[in-house]
């Protein structure tokens, strides 16, 4: 019965997991959709790089989705979520500390918005990164 328990939690954080791409995925369509900015210090992202940041959401999402049913994928499946998780962190951090231009939509990111994406994504990318280390050992 512990591994029913273990294996419905796993295919229930990699669905979790293939939903936290979704507004980053949603942010780049709709900004392509209403022609609106999205600038990250002095990068202003072109619609080419919307396309390819939608993209490369869309394979996290996949493998994340994949991952639900194809137990051999959940260690790099977490491994790479927890790794973009933790990047996206790392960019917000480093945002609260030496501040730059962060505009979506034509509209400046709150600094509290970046906050709050810190204390959301950094424990959910560590959260992939164990589920990870631990799907890759227990085998379940």
């Amino acid at each position: 019965m512990e591994l029913k328990v273990k294996e419905s939690f796993l295919r229930i954080f990699f669905g979790i997991t293939a939903c936290s791409f979704m507004p980053h995925w949603a942010c780049h369509y709709y900004r392509i959709e209403t022609v609106s900015s999205f600038v990250i210090g002095s990068w202003s992202l072109t619609v080419s790089e919307s396309y390819l940041f939608m993209l490369f959401y869309t394979l996290l999402i996949s493998l994340a989705i994949l991952s639900v049913s194809i137990r051999s994928l959940r260690p790099i499946s977490g491994l790479v979520a927890g790794l973009v998780h933790l990047a996206l962190g790392v960019i917000h951090i480093i945002r609260l500390r030496a501040y730059f231009k962060f505009e979506i939509f034509n509209l400046e990111w709150p600094l509290n918005a970046s906050l709050r994406e810190v204390l959301i994504v950094i424990p959910f990318g560590i959260a992939c990164l164990l589920v990870s280390f631990y799907s890759n050992n227990k085998r379940v």
